[in-house]
């Protein structure tokens, strides 16, 4: 890879490298430097990614092009965008909130009509039905409710979320 003589770079008790890179008069040559990347290829040995000059310069723009974009679209300042997605991500997590809680009504009412449509056998109270869990933890708590309503008893009940159905069976211990 290397011809028979390669110049080599030495900072002592720092490093030896052989030098493989461009070579410039003076660093003042190569303009603005970023570094992109760096990370680990080898055990001590690492790998960085660096833009410079005019390359850098268009990064920068393409940039500020993005960030402006995201202004825009936000209707923030620029300076605001910070603030601006932690509230909307604020917004967010407040309206799943209030979906999970209203969901949660609505399995309530369905459990409630459930149970009265529970059948009586030799051994307690039985029912079965569909309920509108939104997951898995909705369901598993709707099923500790309906052990609650039926005791002594069991039932079935089942939803559908995330294209698939899952059902939760209770047995009350008495």
């Amino acid at each position: 890879k290397y011809p028979a003589r390669v110049r080599s770079i030495r900072i002592p008790e720092v490093s030896a490298e052989l030098c493989g890179g461009t070579h410039v008069s003076r660093t003042g040559d190569i303009g603005l430097f970023k570094i992109l990347s760096d990370t680990s290829i080898a055990a001590g040995v690492r790998r960085m990614e660096a833009a410079t000059g005019l390359n850098l310069i268009d990064r920068f723009r393409a940039l500020e092009d993005k960030t402006n974009e995201l202004s825009r679209l936000l209707n923030a300042r620029v300076d605001d965008l910070t603030k601006r997605v932690e509230g909307l991500l604020g917004e967010i997590q407040d309206l799943k909130s209030r979906k999970a809680q209203a969901q949660s009504g609505t399995v309530e009412k369905e459990l409630g009509a459930l149970s009265g449509e529970a059948r009586a056998s030799r051994i307690g109270k039985y029912v079965s039905g569909r309920v509108t869990a939104p997951d898995a933890k909705t369901l598993r708590e709707a099923g500790d409710q309906l052990a609650k309503m039926v005791t002594p008893g069991s039932g079935v009940i089942w939803t559908r979320f995330e294209d698939r159905y899952a059902a939760q069976i209770v047995v009350t211990p008495d």
